[in-house]
This record gives structure tokens, C-alpha cells and sequence, in this order.
């Protein structure tokens, strides 16, 4: 029925809350995809909310996308410990919730603000793609008294042409045919990419003075790390 379905958490706490968020990360995908048949694509937070790992977490249980981040109006790819994945274009300026239940405009007030803010991305469009990030709710939008100013809204917008109307996933195709997807990390561990590193700079380059003073210091730094490469890539060094 072309719908897409997403995860937004088994547990409607903020991650920051919960006691163990990789386990309920795994929990949601396992029961979404029972019931779907396949892994949810993308991921829509409880409240927005994440912790510093959350990214981290998603990209190892197959996320491909999240939802959560307010960004303007492009996609763009976020490095992770494993596999990047992408942040598409989430709006808190369109939003029911925000609009009817926290702001308490009136019903037409969301088909006015919607189409103030996509006729100045529409214009900008002409240089770069543009997403427009809508934000609706059921009980909130689709009330008998608020309905009609969101047909109205998605009849206006998308007679303009030139205008599609994507899911998360379709975006996402988009992102990974038009702009590179960054490689994953050679290894979770960060410290050892960084010895690797600097022993490429050693191998191929002359130091003197400051340069070896800055060597060194990093050098010793890392040098559990160093040496753990070395054995490892059975690397010579030669003084």
C-alpha cells in the first residue's frame, strides 16, 4: 500500500531515561519487523530526544536514517561507529502538535504558515533540492475542524511543478544517489586509526625540529596503540 512504516521506540520515554537503550532500540526493530516482515528504514525518537551514543546504537541495529534532528531543509549523512547513516530534514516550525496544542493557533493557521514557508523554499529550489518537512498527527490534524486546511495545504503544494511527495525512504535513496555516502570506519577502535595515521605521516615524510617534538608527543600518546598496530600489520620501523 506504498506506506512506509518507521520506528519511534517501543517505550515512549526519552532515551536519555531509559536503563538500557541499545536493548530497546533492538526491541523495536525486532517487534516492527515481525510485524512487518522486514527492518524499519528510519527512526523517529520519542520526543526528539537522544543521548551521545543513540547514533551510535541506531546505525548498529540497521537504521539507515533518523528523523529526529531539526534540520532545515536537506538531507545530509552522519558518521558512526559502524555504518553512516543519513538525517533528513525534520520541521518544528510545521508542526500540529506545535501549532494547535502548544501555541494554540487556530485551525487555519497551519495552512497559512505552510505555505508562507514553502513558497520561500520553492523559490530557493531552482538553485538546489529542497525538502519540506511536514508534521502531523491524526488526532490533532485530522479533527473535522482541521482537515480541510491540511487537503487544502497538500493540493496547493503539490500542483507546483516540480514537486513530489516522498516518504523517509524515498528521500533517503535520493541522498545516497546524489551525495557520497562517507566511508565506514576502519576500525570501532578511534585511537588505533589515529597510531595508523601517524604512522603514515612517519613513512612518508622528513621531520625535523617541531615536527618531531609534535610527533613524538602524539607518538607517546599513543604508543600502546602503536605498538598494538605494529604487531598486528607486522609493520618495520626503522629509526
Amino acid at each position: 500500500n506504498n506506506w512506509e512504516f518507521n520506528a519511534h521506540a517501543y517505550e515512549q520515554i526519552p532515551m536519555h531515561k531509559l536503563d538500557d537503550e541499545f536493548a530497546s532500540i533492538e526491541k523495536t526493530m525486532k517487534v516492527i519487523s515481525k510485524f512487518c516482515g522486514y527492518n524499519p528504514k528510519g527512526w523517529f525518537g520519542p520526543g526528539l530526544t537522544q543521548t551521545y551514543d543513540t547514533i551510535d546504537h541506531l546505525a548498529a541495529n540497521g537504521i539507515e536514517y533518523i528523523g529526529d534532528w531539526v534540520l532545515d531543509d536537506q538531507p545530509v549523512w552522519l558518521k558512526t561507529k559502524t555504518s553512516p547513516i543519513a538525517a533528513l530534514p525534520y520541521n518544528y516550525e510545521i508542526h500540529d502538535i506545535v501549532m494547535m496544542a502548544i501555541q494554540h493557533h487556530e485551525s487555519q493557521v497551519y495552512k497559512n504558515r505552510s505555505l508562507d514557508y514553502f513558497e520561500t523554499i520553492y523559490q530557493e529550489s531552482e538553485d538546489n533540492m529542497k525538502v519540506m518537512a511536514i508534521a502531523m498527527h491524526p488526532y490533532l490534524s485530522g479533527s473535522p475542524h482541521r482537515i480541510k486546511y491540511v487537503r487544502e495545504t497538500f493540493e496547493e503544494i503539490l500542483s507546483k511543478s516540480g514537486v513530489v511527495c516522498w516518504d523517509g525512504e524515498q528521500i533517503l535513496n535520493w541522498l545516497k544517489k546524489e551525495v557520497q555516502k562517507p566511508s565506514p570506519p576502519l576500525s570501532n577502535n578511534l585511537e588505533l586509526e589515529e597510531a595508523r595515521y601517524l604512522l603514515s605521516l612517519i613513512a612518508k615524510s622528513d621531520f625535523s625540529g617541531k615536527d618531531i617534538q609534535i610527533v613524538y608527543n602524539v607518538a607517546l600518546k599513543l604508543q600502546n596503540q602503536i605498538k598494538s598496530y605494529i604487531k598486528e600489520e607486522n609493520v618495520e620501523i626503522h629509526r
